[in-house]
């Protein structure tokens, strides 16, 4: 999935936490008929927080890794296409070096 995909998914989970979150305080405050010690909105952004945070944390350092990783996976990529261009050189023969490449 793309990135932005799954930081709009996450987003969205936070917020349906916040909201959930206010309106379980406000229903306990209203039943109970006690003050709460903080305010609905603020338990609705500790819900947000501990739904959307942790994910988002994952998310971000799996774009770190993935873009270190990808930059690898480019590099020997473009060395196995020098080669299959070298080979192709050598021989002047594109079949043989698509079907059987250096080091195959």
């Amino acid at each position: 999935m793309q990135f932005s995909i799954l930081l709009a998914v996450l987003v969205a989970f936070a917020g349906l936490g916040f909201l959930w979150g206010r309106a379980r305080a406000a229903a306990v405050a209203s039943a109970s008929g006690r003050r709460l010690h903080s305010r609905a909105r603020h338990h609705g952004m500790l819900v947000a927080a501990w739904t959307g945070g942790p994910g988002i944390v994952v998310l971000l350092l799996w774009a770190v890794v993935q873009a270190r990783l990808g930059g690898a996976v480019r590099l020997q990529r473009a060395v196995e296409v020098e080669m299959v261009r070298a080979e192709v050189g050598e021989h002047g023969d594109v079949e043989l070096a698509a079907i059987d490449p250096p080091g195959g």
